[in-house]
């Protein structure tokens, strides 16, 4: 026979344990402790039993701020070391990059034009080699995008089951716990998105379930404890009414109901018994609470296209251009690249601005954009890479049209092609069928959870 004193087998919180984890007789019961086993009647605390039904821990994060001064106890304490990079960066300057001027010949924007029709729905085929090129106007454009690697940290209030015998826990009798950005972490690499969480030194406690009040189980949801459910065949009346033909005439006959017994089933939920584990302490009646320390690396990224301002598009053509994907996607030589814990503005002047003016303004602008008073920056980084653009002109049933070929990689942007009419029809139907078909899906759906037994 068990010598623990507890019918559970479980000590109440604070009962001291003997090396063979049974609960300590020495000395007597404790003081505050119910003597006749844990837990109590009914799933509640009885008198002479801590209240510790306390309830669930908010899910609220405590942001915690950077502050290279001072503690969240309020002391002064030195900065965090900065990361530093794990190889030098050679920053390169624009004069030792000399981008790519050359002409772009009409055989060669018609295989690029070509190869975008093919992989585009609308677009119509093979005529590419039927255009009239009238112009072919080569110039630049820049992208410049500012990388800042941060570390933010949050403290969240979290627990989780009390899944040992023993009572060792890492509370506050083991010192005051450490402030957010006491502990030291590093990222396991520069300028890549990293997310971690630990527990916070110190803040662990020992309650009771607050979901079950340390029954360790709940009620089932789908008998609402009674353990069996009611027949949906005969709903609940234990018999079912049939109709039967006889002599040329129907009679309805009512008949026991062989789905259930007396109008009910048994709830396979809870396997009769009313009752199913607490999800929340897994059926081990206790939990611990503790601070989570959750910190995330974050590589914040901030790009920008400086166009070579074409003087035959209009705002909106412009707009469009610089926010396609064909540009995002084009690639181009690196024309400048910095990168330092944090990169410092240019005055725009012509002798000591970036690039250009206007390129120098854009890149001045995302800077101030990256900071953040309440994260701790690592490195930023800056480049810059100069991007061949290539506007094609020309004349499709007497109207004028543009297209773009851009970057080394030749992407294409062509907002105003002429479209096929007949794959737009196909396109249109195919869009209505997959609409009628999923109306369909939603009406059998329905039916069936209404009508059927």
């Amino acid at each position: 026979m068990s010598s623990n004193p507890y019918s559970d087998g479980f000590a109440p919180v604070g009962v001291p344990l003997d090396q063979k984890g049974q609960p300590s007789t020495a000395g007597g019961p404790q003081q505050g402790y119910p003597q006749q086993g844990y837990p109590p009647q009914q799933g509640m605390p009885q008198q002479g039993y801590p209240q510790q039904d306390m309830p669930p821990p908010g899910e609220e994060h405590e942001v915690q701020p950077f502050r290279p001064d001072l503690n969240p106890q309020g002391e002064f304490v030195s900065a965090p070391p900065s990361l530093e990079p794990a190889t030098p960066v050679q920053n390169i300057s624009p004069n030792d990059v000399v981008l790519d001027t050359r002409p772009f010949a009409e055989e060669d924007a018609r295989h690029c034009l070509d190869n975008y029709v093919d992989s585009t729905w609308f677009g119509r085929r093979n005529i590419a080699r039927d255009l009239v090129f009238t112009e072919i106007v080569a110039s630049n454009s820049y992208v410049a995008q500012v990388e800042t690697f941060t570390e933010a940290r949050k403290l969240v209030p979290s627990h989780k089951p009390h899944t040992s015998l023993s009572m060792d826990l890492d509370d506050a009798r083991f010192g005051p716990p450490p402030g957010a950005w006491d502990i030291v972490e590093r990222p396991q690499q520069l300028f890549q998105n990293e997310d971690k969480s630990l527990a916070l030194p110190h803040t662990e406690e020992l309650r009771f379930c607050f979901q079950c009040r340390g029954r360790g189980e709940l009620k089932c949801n789908m008998c609402h404890g009674h353990g069996h459910t009611t027949c949906a065949t005969c709903h609940g009346s234990g018999h079912v009414h049939k109709t039967r033909a006889t002599n040329g005439s129907t009679e309805t006959v009512q008949e026991p109901c062989h789905a259930c017994h007396h109008g009910h089933r048994d709830c396979m939920s809870c396997n009769r018994t009313g009752w199913v584990q607490c999800h929340t302490c897994k059926g081990y009646q206790r939990l611990i609470h503790y601070i989570r320390l959750d910190i995330q690396w974050k590589n914040n990224k901030r790009s920008s296209t400086i166009d070579a301002h074409d003087p035959i598009l209009d705002s909106d053509e412009r707009t469009a251009l610089v926010g396609s994907e064909a540009i995002q996607a084009a690639q181009g030589p690196l024309v400048l690249a910095e990168e330092d814990v944090a990169i410092a503005p240019r005055e725009d002047v012509p002798s000591l601005a970036r690039i250009n003016i206007e390129v120098n303004r854009r890149v001045n602008k995302m800077l101030d954009e990256s900071n953040d008073a309440n994260v701790l920056q690592h490195r930023q980084r800056l480049t810059i890479r100069g991007v061949p653009v290539y506007r094609i002109s020309f004349l499709w049933k007497g109207t004028s049209h543009n297209f773009w070929v851009m970057g080394t990689n030749r992407q294409v942007f062509a907002p105003k092609f002429p479209r096929d009419p007949m794959r737009v029809t196909v396109a249109a139907l195919m869009v209505l069928l997959g609409i009628l078909l999923l109306l369909g899906a939603i009406g059998a759906i329905v039916y069936f959870l209404l009508y059927a037994e």
